[in-house]
């Protein structure tokens, strides 16, 4: 790649990032062809996107973002999992390296706030959006219910107390 290009592409990846609520740094240490594309496949599932990046380019993009403080940890071999949703990002790299020895997520990024393991980990156990959606629905309708059944038990027992008057004949 010339220094032409390489510029586009840092330009590219920029872009990308910016647009994306979450990224996913793993390290990918003697995956083969198969398991990278098996990985790829898992990662557009999810809506987002996969890329291997050399360290060097990896820190030019992040220098002087909010992903700056992430240059720690750029050794070794490493990719980029990133997307619109910092859920299905978490969960497609998470739910990959449970499965494969060969893939270690090392850290991401949230709000521009940095994520170590145990926070990526515990993000990608957290239920999708419609799913707190219904949760949410259902714990506001909770009490209404409550509610409504308090304020009809006072007309039902009136109208069973009126009802064995009338049937006792006064």
């Amino acid at each position: 790649m010339n220094r032409e290009e390489k510029q586009v592409w840092i330009r590219t990846l920029k872009e990308d990032l910016a647009r994306s609520s979450g990224l996913v740094l793993v390290r990918h240490t003697g995956l083969d062809a198969e398991q990278t594309f098996a990985f790829r496949q898992s990662v557009r599932k999810a809506g987002s996107f996969y890329k291997v990046v050399k360290n060097t380019l990896a820190g030019i993009v992040f220098k002087g973002t909010p992903l700056e403080p992430l240059c720690k940890y750029l050794t070794g071999p490493l990719g980029l999992v990133y997307g619109p949703s910092v859920l299905d990002v978490a969960k497609a790299a998470v739910q990959y390296a449970d499965k494969n020895d060969n893939m270690q997520v090392v850290a991401g990024v949230m709000a521009d706030q940095i994520l170590d393991l145990g926070a990526v980990k515990q993000l990608a156990t957290l239920p999708d959006l419609d799913t707190l959606r219904g949760k949410l629905v259902a714990v506001i309708q909770a009490p209404a219910r409550r509610v409504l059944g308090v304020v009809q038990a006072p007309a039902g027992q009136l109208a069973r107390v009126m009802g064995a008057y009338g049937a006792s004949g006064h």
